[in-house]
């Protein structure tokens, strides 16, 4: 049972703590099940110092919901991975945030908001107000080596006026593909080597693959056309 907010004084019903509408609905105590007003019985049993003579009183109490939640998100961060050749229109699940009020003041709209100097239009989010499903889209091609990591705040805000705001810090993280050649450090390479020359290293080359791990692994062979 909820903490006692009422007491009888002096042939007074009075508030002395603050009601909890969502403790109420939490325990389901609400009469009927009806969460935008949250209706119970008060019962109070006078003594008349006459036992067995008392007096029972029940009082209907009706607590309607205000906007004091804020939309919370089970983490305070979240990260995401996808591959950075994935179709442009590629969606992903994200999770929601929970708020305890109300519908009329439960969560409206989710908002994206980048948290460094990159531009947003790569994504994009949509929510459905009926199945309560976010999702992330990708808007544009993504590519790792440009960009391999985007940081953004994930905003649910509530139908409050003023609106309550939950956020959370959510990171995509742009996985590589072998999407990238090998490029030596000059497209010409000329040495003159004597014929009497004895063995010996005749010159240095290098290639660099801008891709990350195994996909950046190289191996040089020498074809010879003559």
């Amino acid at each position: 049972q909820p903490r006692q907010p009422f007491e009888y004084i002096n042939g007074r019903i009075r508030l002395k703590s603050r009601l909890d509408r969502e403790d109420y609905v939490r325990k389901r105590l609400c009469l009927g099940g009806n969460v935008l007003e949250c209706n119970f019985t008060l019962t109070l049993t006078v003594n008349l110092n006459q036992a067995p003579f008392n007096y029972i009183l029940s009082q209907p109490i009706s607590c309607h919901d205000i906007n004091d939640i804020i939309p919370k998100f089970s983490q305070l961060e979240s990260t995401i991975s996808m591959a950075e050749n994935v179709p442009i229109g590629h969606r992903i699940p994200l999770e929601t945030a929970i708020d305890l009020d109300s519908p009329p003041y439960g969560i409206d709209h989710y908002r994206l908001v980048t948290f460094e100097n990159h531009e947003q239009h790569q994504f994009s989010i949509v929510y459905d107000n009926q199945s309560r499903e976010l999702e992330l889209i990708v808007n544009e091609k993504l590519d790792r080596e440009k960009i391999e990591k985007y940081i953004f705040k994930l905003m649910a805000i509530d139908r409050g006026h003023p609106p309550n705001i939950g956020t959370q810090m959510l990171t995509i993280e742009i996985s590589d593909i072998n999407d990238c050649q090998p490029k030596f450090e000059s497209s010409v390479y000329n040495i003159t080597v004597a014929e009497n020359t004895l063995p010996e290293y005749l010159l240095k080359v290098r290639a660099i693959d801008t891709d990350i791990g195994s996909n950046a692994e190289l191996t040089y062979t020498l074809e010879n056309d003559h």
